[in-house]
């Protein structure tokens, strides 16, 4: 039966250099129960970019998020979205969820959002919501490599990237939002591809053998290894 994954952030974020250590991170992942999510804010991508809602519906849509902090996140990307979108003068079109397939059984979601043409190239975005999300050069490529794999095809060839990035330096500073394009991104070779996720199934395949029963409150959670959006 195939298996939906997690976003593509989770799932590049949870495979380190070894199997062991993957596995570890996987465990880690399926246990943990985050306060929030950020779904709220990246479903608002596309109507905030085309126009759809104002910054006023936008927050006011965030603050009914019933946890604070979740509340705050969400409102601090979200205006982050508003104020680029105002410097965007193309049109932007919604872009379908596509899977990228990492053996018959397991496939990653992968979901842009939206896609806009500029100057006649197509830019693919990508929001990056997380204010902390440290990655390695590795799993930096495992992200741009993917989505390039996934969308940089047929109509869409010599389409670009455009990857906005909210983080922060550190939990305690603001926001520094970055746009980044595949040329600042390291892509991965068909060979570096291949090796990363015949790593990630042999992982996944050992975590799925011993996976640990879950707390019970952790029914509740936004986020686990049955495909969940964080």
């Amino acid at each position: 039966m195939k298996k939906t994954l997690p976003h593509l952030p989770h799932i590049a974020k949870a495979i380190r250099p070894t199997v062991a250590e993957t596995v570890k991170a996987l465990h880690k992942l399926d246990q943990g129960i985050p306060l929030f999510s950020y779904r709220t804010v990246m479903n608002m991508a596309h109507p905030l970019y085309s126009g759809k809602i104002s910054l006023d519906a936008a927050v006011a849509t965030c603050a009914r998020i019933k946890d604070a902090q979740g509340a705050k996140s969400n409102e601090e990307v979200a205006r982050i979205l508003h104020a680029d979108a105002q410097k965007a003068s193309y049109m932007c079109h919604p872009l379908k969820d596509r899977l990228f397939h990492i053996r018959h059984d397991l496939a990653i979601p992968v979901r842009p959002r939206l896609f806009f043409v500029k100057d006649g190239l197509v830019h693919i975005f990508w929001l990056q919501p997380w204010k902390l999300f440290d990655l390695t050069e590795e799993q930096h490529g495992i992200i741009a490599s993917v989505i390039k794999n996934t969308f940089v095809v047929d109509d869409f060839e010599n389409a670009r990237l455009y990857m906005l990035d909210t983080s922060a330096p550190d939990k305690a500073s603001e926001r520094q939002p970055e746009v980044y394009g595949f040329d600042d991104l390291p892509i991965l070779s068909y060979g570096q591809l291949k090796d990363v996720f015949d790593r990630f199934a042999a992982a996944y395949d050992i975590f799925i053998a011993n996976r640990r029963p879950k707390p019970a409150r952790h029914q509740e959670a936004v986020v686990s290894l049955q495909g969940e959006l964080l």
